[in-house]
């Protein structure tokens, strides 16, 4: 508890701050801070969340870097020879000649394949919202998050719990049953 002109105050709700808060009209306040610093929980727990990227995605990623690099090589390439044979009055630097080369190879990169991907996974999302047999409760199932939908149905992993001694896991086909008919040893 704290005195104020007398008057004996503790904290509470009724004058507690959270982190981020803008007060207005007050001319002075007096203020205790608490769990602060880059270890306390809000902070640990106030990170960006994860970007989704699909499998797909980092490979495109890494296609297109790599062309990138092979612009960048050969435009390095090309300024060395055109630098090498140039004749002796030309006063012109290597980078605009470089400047030159990777505009001039800047079209082998396909940015429309970034566009097609990018309308794939609309046209996906799309027809996710309007699938009838992804229908429950007179409502439609909703692709939120269009960047990821071509893993769905994809299994990564599986987990698995054995449980009881350490002996082994035989799976064994009991019985089967096809429409009318018991199929099993």
């Amino acid at each position: 508890k704290t005195s104020i002109n007398g008057r004996a105050t503790g904290a509470s709700l009724s004058n507690f701050a959270l982190r981020g808060t803008e007060l207005q009209n007050t001319a002075w306040v007096l203020g205790v801070v608490c769990y602060v610093g880059d270890e306390c929980k809000i902070r640990l727990n106030s990170t960006d969340p994860p970007t989704k990227n699909s499998e797909l995605e980092r490979i495109l990623n890494l296609c297109v870097a790599c062309i990138l690099l092979f612009i960048c090589l050969a435009a390095t390439c090309f300024v060395t020879a055109a630098c090498v044979l140039k004749a002796k009055n030309e006063d012109d630097s290597c980078f605009p000649v470089f400047a030159k080369y990777v505009v001039i190879l800047y079209p082998v990169l396909p940015m429309t394949l970034y566009i097609c991907f990018e309308i794939l996974h609309l046209m996906i999302a799309f027809q996710i919202d309007r699938d009838g047999l992804m229908k429950s409760n007179g409502r439609y199932a909703r692709a939120r998050n269009s960047s990821v939908v071509e893993e769905l149905g994809q299994v990564d992993f599986i987990f698995s719990d054995k449980t009881g001694t350490l002996t082994a896991n035989e799976m064994r086909f009991a019985f089967c049953c096809i429409g009318e008919r018991v199929v099993g040893p």
